[in-house]
C-alpha cells in the first residue's frame, strides 16, 4: 500500500496531468480541511493526500505527505473504532 501510494505521487501510476486532477476534482467545501478528489481525500492546504477503508475484522488509512515525500500506512485487525489518522499523524504528522 505505501508503495503504491508513493508510486501515484511520484507520478508512476498515472500521469502527472492525471494525478492533479484526482487531487483538484471531486467534491470540495473550501470551509473544510479536506476535500474529497477522485478516490482520495486530499488537505485543502495541499499538505498531502489520504485514503482509507474497512471490511469486517480490517481498517486501513494510507497517507501521503506532499511536503517530504513520505507515505504511512496504518492497520489493525478490529471491527471497533480505531483513530488510524491519529497513530499516523503521531508517525509523521506533515507538519510544514
Amino acid at each position: 500500500l505505501v508503495e503504491f501510494i508513493a508510486a501515484l505521487a511520484e507520478g508512476k501510476v498515472v500521469s502527472s496531468d492525471s494525478f492533479e486532477q484526482m487531487l483538484a476534482g471531486g467534491w470540495y467545501n473550501p470551509e473544510t480541511r479536506w476535500h474529497y478528489g477522485y478516490g482520495l481525500f486530499v488537505d485543502n492546504r495541499r499538505r498531502g493526500f489520504s485514503h482509507a477503508g474497512l471490511w469486517p475484522g480490517y481498517r486501513t488509512y494510507v497517507r501521503h505527505c506532499l511536503l517530504n515525500g513520505t507515505t504511512v500506512s496504518v492497520q489493525t485487525n478490529r471491527d471497533g473504532k480505531v483513530d488510524l489518522r491519529g497513530i499516523a499523524d503521531r508517525i509523521n504528522p506533515c507538519l510544514p
